[in-house]
């Protein structure tokens, strides 16, 4: 590829008049001048979207207007009650919808944070594929924890603890909802799990 600006190294710089050399699906090499003509085309890395929840692309325009409490309250929530009233169809296919947006505005590597258990990363897991984004998934439990429980500071249920172990070794991770959603005692049990 050649007569384009590249955006290298860590600062971005600006690279006119480049020769991006490829070999197989690596660059293997980019020349050009520090200054020069700018032609339109532009080089530059891919962008990381580091937080993102793509299963509420299934409803965004939902939420307009309601507090963060009535949205994302995880045993009151709207968001909570329209994923738990979707298909698996329509949840994947919404999912690979937000993916595709990513894709074409230059985002290749997604961190997401993943309602449902393992079903849950698995729907996300389908979504991606054949898509061409790098999707890092952060998983939860399919249900999360009374407001009692919390309060009480209660552990997990054995239940829950497979659940959870189930959960870390379908993800990369566990994304909790907020520290406020467990008892300090489940935050311990996370920890330990996710070690």
């Amino acid at each position: 590829m050649g007569g384009v600006c590249a955006l290298v190294g860590e600062n971005l710089e600006p690279l006119f008049e480049c020769e991006i050399v490829w070999k197989g699906d690596k660059i293997v090499s980019i020349e050009g001048k520090k200054e020069g003509k700018f032609e339109g085309r532009v080089v530059l890395p891919s962008f990381v979207n580091a937080h993102t929840h793509i299963g509420d692309s299934i409803a965004k325009e939902a939420y307009v207007g309601l507090t963060l409490e009535q949205t994302v309250d995880p045993h009151t929530g709207l968001k909570t009650k329209i994923l738990q009233s979707s298909t698996k169809k329509e949840l994947v296919s919404a999912m690979r919808k937000a993916l595709k947006q990513c894709v074409a505005l230059g985002v290749t590597h997604v961190l997401d944070f993943r309602e449902g258990g393992v079903e849950g990363l698995k729907l996300a897991k389908a979504a991606c594929e054949g898509i061409g984004v790098q999707l890092a998934l952060f998983g939860r439990l399919s249900k999360p924890p009374s407001k009692q429980r919390v309060l009480s500071n209660e552990c997990f249920s054995e239940a829950e603890l497979e659940e959870l172990h189930k959960v870390c070794e379908t993800a990369h991770g566990i994304g909790v909802s907020g520290a406020n959603e467990y008892s300090d005692r489940m935050l311990e049990q996370i920890r330990e799990v996710a070690k």
